[in-house]
């Protein structure tokens, strides 16, 4: 059973509690049909959402376990540090290989892997889980190992090379 979430309202404050009010509700009625957790999947505009971080919040005092899965490219310190302050629990980011160029290259986003490995070193420092889901390509299937090999580094160290 999914949350259906209402759009974006872009009215000011009226508008904003009616949302933050229905997610609320919509949060609390699931927890009936026994889900465990609720995952958000990142979109540019969801993230940037005013009201994200309250939605968050809705869930995680709903009693459910919150993830978000992310590229890490939309994303900046400050909102994964207010997501985190509302409830957040774990987040899973998208790797395209070990070597910067070429994730960049496949990602197509110059800087990706900079901003992955950024968000990464501070979910580390929050003692946020991390999941680290590594994409297979034709580009990088010779780097598997190394993509594999990233995992611990986050997860033991704290710290993305």
């Amino acid at each position: 059973m999914g949350v259906r979430l209402l759009p974006q309202i872009h009215s000011s404050k009226p508008g904003f509690t009616i949302l933050i009010f229905a997610a609320a509700a919509s949060f609390s009625t699931a927890l009936y049909a026994a889900p465990a957790g609720v995952t958000f999947s990142q979109s540019t505009q969801q993230i940037d959402r005013y009201d994200f971080v309250e939605i968050t919040a809705a869930a995680h005092s709903s009693g459910l376990y919150t993830n978000l899965i992310t590229s890490a490219v939309g994303i900046n310190a400050s909102r994964i540090e207010k997501l985190v302050e509302a409830g957040l629990d774990h987040v899973q980011i998208s790797i395209q290989d070990s070597e910067a160029a070429s994730a960049d290259h496949i990602a197509n986003y110059p800087g990706a892997f900079a901003r992955k490995r950024a968000l990464a070193n501070k979910l580390a420092e929050l003692k946020i889980p991390l999941t680290l889901n590594c994409v297979v390509h034709r580009a990088n299937i010779d780097r598997i190992a190394a993509m594999v090999e990233l995992a611990p580094s986050v997860v033991f160290l704290g710290k993305m090379p």
